[in-house]
């Protein structure tokens, strides 16, 4: 899965697994909810208990869902870059696969990991 459709299908997948454990979670409350109808005063604070658990539960699970998002357009960026170089200083450049920051301008590929550069410079 490679190119923008990939990255998108990605991020697709993720917010949906997203929305199908906040979709469990809301059927797992109303389940709770309408059993703490009755006068039971253990289901009342199961219930309680559950709600003030979803609270940090549901936070981390979002933290989660925009790391993952973030880590899907880093992974992006990385794929259009990985095939240039970029200019550093005193006529060197460097190799946006490895790093390698000793690339003279007029190389065509770098000598530590063999990337073939394309035409354009970042």
């Amino acid at each position: 899965m490679n190119g923008k459709k990939g990255f998108r299908r990605r991020k697709l997948r993720v917010l949906l697994k997203a929305l199908l454990v906040f979709v469990f979670c809301f059927l797992m409350m109303y389940i709770i909810v309408s059993l703490s109808v009755s006068d039971s005063h253990f289901i009342r604070f199961m219930s309680a208990g559950f709600f003030i658990g979803l609270l940090p539960a549901a936070s981390l699970f979002v933290i989660y869902v925009v790391r993952k998002c973030k880590e899907i357009d880093h992974e992006a960026h990385y794929e259009a870059v990985k095939n240039q170089k970029s200019k550093i200083h005193n006529g060197l450049s460097e190799c946006q696969s490895c790093g390698n920051r000793q690339v003279a301008e007029a190389a065509k590929n770098c000598h530590i990991c063999g990337t073939a550069f394309s035409n354009r410079m970042v």
